[in-house]
């Protein structure tokens, strides 16, 4: 069996030290060779200098070094594949081997990420680490690539759902939600275009666009009335709805 954990937040940050001491302590107890630490860094290119920056990615595992963490893999978030100069710098300064420094570009869906990470054999970094036998399935998830991005810019229908919930202001309050939708497009071979709306600012006027109509949930009162008004609109107008946790007991 294996374990992924994921230390959120920014190296050095009050609110995850006690967790990075925790890995580190798992590692003493279950050995080196069962364990890997992948570090997840941002390499900016500012604008009008149109050059990459390692300092950060350089500070951050210096800062992770101190609290007794090395990683195996450094993943290098940034808008372009890293320059040979930029990569020779992180492989130097933050003591990694210039093939464990991965490339995590802009892409069009994030599912073509792990096809990215296959590519540049991460799945063979990591079951070299840790000694075990790997195979990756990447042809169905190749597929799924090739159908989301073909609805995507070449549609054979349109779908507008509304998501309407009180934390619209926040673009991923609903990630998961939203992710689920483009597995559905997918799967019917379609695109869906969901549209956050607020809840706390409702009115039957803004819904009027849309083939369907999904309510979350939520905790509290607040945009508690404008969530019932559209139930009732999608029942009153016969228009699809899913009501999720708070959402499905608002419409019972």
């Amino acid at each position: 069996d294996m374990l992924i954990i994921e230390i959120g937040g920014t190296v050095g940050d009050m609110e995850n030290i006690l967790f990075i001491e925790t890995v580190r302590q798992i590692r003493q107890e279950i050995g080196s060779g069962n364990i890997s630490f992948i570090h997840l860094t941002y390499v900016p290119s500012p604008a009008g200098i149109n050059e990459q920056k390692s300092k950060p990615t350089q500070q951050s595992v210096k800062t992770l070094n101190k609290a007794g963490i090395f990683p195996d893999l450094i993943i290098a978030r940034s808008s372009q594949v890293l320059t040979d100069q930029i990569r020779k710098k992180v492989a130097m300064f933050c003591n990694v081997e210039s093939t464990s420094i991965i490339d995590n570009v802009d892409v069009s869906t994030i599912y073509e990420i792990p096809i990215s990470f296959y590519k540049q054999g991460v799945h063979e970094i990591l079951s070299s680490k840790l000694n075990i036998k790997v195979d990756p399935k990447v042809e169905e998830l190749s597929k799924l690539v090739g159908v989301i991005k073909s609805n995507f810019f070449a549609p054979k229908k349109i779908i507008n759902i509304a998501v309407c919930g009180k934390y619209a202001e926040l673009d991923d309050s609903y990630a998961s939600i939203r992710e689920s939708l483009v597995h559905v497009a997918a799967h019917l071979d379609l695109l869906i275009k969901s549209t956050l709306i607020d809840s706390n600012d409702l009115n039957e006027s803004c819904l009027k666009e849309f083939d369907g109509i999904i309510v979350p949930g939520g905790f509290g009162g607040k945009g508690y009335e404008g969530k019932i008004m559209a139930i009732k609109y999608a029942r009153e107008n016969n228009i699809p709805f899913l009501g999720i946790c708070l959402g499905l007991q608002l419409a019972v």
